[in-house]
């Protein structure tokens, strides 16, 4: 009689290395509908209930997984500023379709302000909701950027003809590497 058993890695052979799903840092989960901030965020039935939560526990080499949902940052809270080599990933792809998660600035100029390298936003929408925002993101104001990559992500400006989509002017540091790919953006006329 043969006998079989099956059990859960948590590494992946590949050529002779193993390596774990996410080899160099955490995997830190955030649900605005389930979440809750007091939660560890480690897992997706302890999820965060805001990005800030998850941007406050976050280091270099982790991976930001979202739920779909909208989130505000406000004029309260800062704007959202990722930890160097992080990857915002949102949780059900969006492939040709609207992103699912939005992160949607409400009264501050800046909704996320990147300002290390090798950061990753992928499937997700970035909003102004009225005319206080200036900007959705801004990179490098403070010192140079390398490596920044918007996969499948979207840029919506509510309409607003002053709101910048991706701000990266600064005369005195520079963006190299930056990638923003997609198969649609959403333009307002």
């Amino acid at each position: 009689m043969t006998r079989s058993t099956s059990r859960q890695r948590d590494s992946v052979q590949i050529d002779r290395l193993f390596v774990s799903p996410n080899a160099f840092g955490s995997t830190i989960y955030v649900d605005t509908t389930n979440g809750n901030d007091s939660n560890s965020g480690l897992d997706p039935k302890s999820a965060f209930a805001t990005l800030d939560a998850a941007q406050t526990l976050s280091a270099a080499g982790d991976i930001i997984v979202i739920a779909p949902g909208t989130y505000t940052q406000t004029a309260a809270e800062q704007p959202l500023t990722p930890k160097a080599n992080t990857h915002w990933l949102a949780a059900i792809p969006n492939g040709r379709a609207a992103p699912n998660v939005i992160i949607e600035g409400t009264a501050e100029a800046t909704v996320v302000s990147v300002e290390v390298n090798g950061v990753i936003f992928e499937g997700i929408e970035f909003q102004a909701d009225n005319a206080a925002v200036t900007r959705l993101v801004s990179v490098a104001d403070t010192v140079a950027v390398a490596g920044l990559t918007f996969k499948d992500c979207w840029f919506d400006a509510a309409g607003v003809a002053t709101v910048d989509g991706i701000e990266a002017v600064d005369g005195t540091f520079g963006v190299t590497g930056m990638w923003v790919t997609g198969r649609k953006q959403r333009v307002e006329s």
